[in-house]
C-alpha cells in the first residue's frame, strides 16, 4: 500500500514539475531556489522508484540513501505557504548574523570563564561526608553510614577554562542557575569543602553574567531573527506592490492601444 502511494505521490509531483516547466521555460523555471528544491526532490523521487523497481538492492548502499531524501518531502509545504516561506527565508538569511552573534557570545563567554577559573578554579569539590571540611580528612568511612569518603566534586565547577566554558552554556540556560550561585557562596578554597555563605560576594559575578551573558546574548538572538523576519516580509511586499503596479500599468497600456482608431 506505501509502495502505490509513493508511485502516486510521485506522479503527481513529476507531472506537477513537468507543467511549470512548459509554462515558464525551464532556465526561468529552474532560476527560482524554491523551483531547484522540486526539481531536485521530484528527480530523487523518480530515480529512487526507477531503482525500486528494477533493483532488490535498493535497500542499502546509495539506494537507501535516495530514500533518507523523502523526509525531505514536506519541505514542498514551505514554498507553497507566505508564512512558512517567510520564516524559512528568514532562518536561511540570518545565518551569517547569527553567526556574529554567536561570536559575541563566545567572546563574553570567554571573559566570564577566565573571571570563574581565577575567582573559584578548584573551590567547588566536597567531601560525600557533609561532617568532613578538609580535604585531607576525606579519607575512611563515615562512622554514621559506613559508606567511603570521596572527595567529589560538582556538576558545574571551574577548575579550568573548559570546564568554565561548559559552565556558563549551563548558567546561560538559566537551568538552576541560583543552586549554582549558591554552591559558589558556600565555596571556601580549594582543599576545604563549603560551608554556608560563606564567600557571599561571588554572588555579584553570577548576577552579571545572568545580566550580560543569559539575557543580552538571548536579546541579541531575538532581535537578529525579527529584524531579518521584517526585513524579508517588507521584501516581499514591495515585490508584490511592484509587479501590481507593472500589472496596471500593462493594463493600461494595452487598453490605449486598444482605444486608438
Amino acid at each position: 500500500m506505501s509502495n502505490i502511494v509513493d508511485i502516486l505521490v510521485g506522479i503527481i509531483f513529476l507531472i506537477e514539475c513537468v507543467l511549470k516547466i512548459i509554462g515558464l521555460g525551464f532556465y526561468r523555471y529552474i532560476g527560482s531556489r524554491w523551483n531547484q528544491l522540486d526539481f531536485f526532490l521530484v528527480l530523487t523521487t523518480v530515480i529512487d522508484l526507477l531503482l525500486s523497481w528494477f533493483a532488490k538492492s535498493s535497500k542499502v548502499g546509495f539506494f537507501a540513501t535516495l530514500k533518507i531524501v523523502r523526509s525531505l518531502r514536506p519541505l514542498r509545504i514551505i514554498s507553497r505557504m507566505k508564512k512558512l516561506k517567510d520564516t524559512f527565508s528568514t532562518i536561511t538569511r540570518a545565518f551569517v548574523p547569527v553567526m556574529n552573534t554567536i561570536a559575541i557570545a563566545m567572546c563574553v563567554f570567554f571573559i566570564f570563564g577566565i573571571m570563574a577559573v581565577q575567582l573559584l578554579g578548584g573551590q567547588m569539590h566536597y567531601c560525600t561526608d557533609e561532617f568532613v571540611m578538609d580535604k585531607n580528612n576525606c579519607t575512611g568511612t563515615n562512622l554514621f553510614t559506613n559508606q567511603t569518603r570521596e572527595w567529589e566534586y560538582r556538576r558545574i565547577k571551574y577548575d579550568w577554562i573548559g570546564d568554565a566554558l561548559l559552565s556558563m552554556f549551563i548558567l546561560a540556560s538559566q537551568d538552576n542557575w541560583e543552586c549554582s550561585m549558591f554552591a559558589a557562596i558556600d565555596s571556601t578554597g580549594k582543599k576545604t569543602g563549603p560551608y554556608v555563605n560563606s564567600n557571599p560576594i561571588i554572588s555579584l559575578y553570577f548576577i552579571a553574567f545572568m545580566i550580560v551573558g543569559s539575557f543580552f546574548v538571548i536579546q541579541l538572538f531575538v532581535g537578529v531573527f525579527i529584524d531579518t523576519f521584517q526585513t524579508v516580509v517588507a521584501e516581499r511586499k514591495a515585490l508584490s506592490r511592484q509587479s501590481s503596479l507593472s500589472s496596471e500599468a500593462t493594463d493600461v497600456s494595452a487598453s490605449a492601444n486598444f482605444q486608438e482608431p
